[in-house]
């Protein structure tokens, strides 16, 4: 049985795993970002969940350290190619929900039941 702290620190990485994911995937989406960091972002993608490695997993160190290296290079590339405007505007779509219920000065948004918000 794992203790809570452990249990909360795996759901908190989790969620930011699932976010990271939207976002990435509202960048590929959009009609701002260009070709090239769409292909970027695509291969990144395709390469972590690929099960054919530059070097096999299976070599100790190396096997897993490719995945660290490429993975993040092909996705901080594609992110230099992608205009500001449009990494706000995914970032800000694709935001936590409890960040988003809350305005600009801080306050609670109340949501009431016709789905407007006050």
């Amino acid at each position: 049985m794992l203790p809570a702290a452990v249990k909360l620190f795996m759901s908190r990485i989790i969620e930011k795993a699932k976010r990271e994911m939207a976002y990435y995937r509202a960048l590929i989406a959009h009609p701002g970002t260009p070709g090239a960091a769409r292909w970027l972002v695509g291969g990144a993608l395709a390469y972590l969940l690929s099960p054919v490695d530059l070097i096999p997993d299976w070599i100790p160190v190396l096997g897993v350290l490719d995945d660290l290296v490429i993975v993040p290079g092909l996705i901080c590339a594609a992110l230099l190619l992608i205009p500001p405007s449009v990494k706000k505007e995914c970032r800000e779509k694709t935001a936590d929900p409890v960040a988003r219920s809350t305005d600009t000065a801080g306050k609670k948004k109340t949501q009431i039941p016709g789905g407007d918000e006050i």
